[in-house]
C-alpha cells in the first residue's frame, strides 16, 4: 500500500488586514469569500514582485547579483515576511510575481 500526502485546501489569515485567503484543489482561490485572480501584467518592467530571503548566510551566494538584475528590470520589489502571505498576495493580483530561492512546502 502506498501513502502520498496531497494538499487539498489552504488557508492564510493576515491578521494585520483581517483578510482570509482560502483555496481548494480545483475549486479556485478566494479572499474573504470573494474570488481572486492573478495579475494580468505581462511585462516584467511594469511588474511589482515579492520575494523572500534565505535564513542562512551560506545561501546568499548569487542572490545579490540576481536581486540586482531583478531590481533593474521591475517597477518594485516587496517583502512581507511570510512566503505564504506573499504567495497569497501574488495570487490576488496585488503582486505580479513571486520568487524565492530554495523554498519548499515543508511537507
Amino acid at each position: 500500500m502506498s501513502y502520498r500526502e496531497e494538499l487539498v485546501v489552504g488557508v492564510i489569515y493576515d491578521m494585520n488586514r483581517d483578510e482570509c485567503f482560502t483555496a481548494t484543489k480545483s475549486g479556485g482561490a478566494f479572499l474573504n469569500n470573494n474570488k481572486i485572480e492573478v495579475s494580468r501584467i505581462d511585462k516584467m518592467r511594469d511588474s511589482v514582485i515579492a520575494t523572500g530571503f534565505p535564513y542562512s548566510m551560506n545561501q546568499l551566494e548569487g542572490l545579490i547579483e540576481l536581486l540586482r538584475n531583478i531590481l533593474q528590470n521591475v517597477r518594485g520589489v516587496r517583502r512581507m515576511g511570510s512566503a505564504a502571505l506573499d504567495l497569497s498576495l501574488q495570487h490576488s493580483g496585488r503582486y505580479d510575481s513571486y520568487y524565492e530561492l530554495r523554498i519548499n512546502s515543508g511537507m
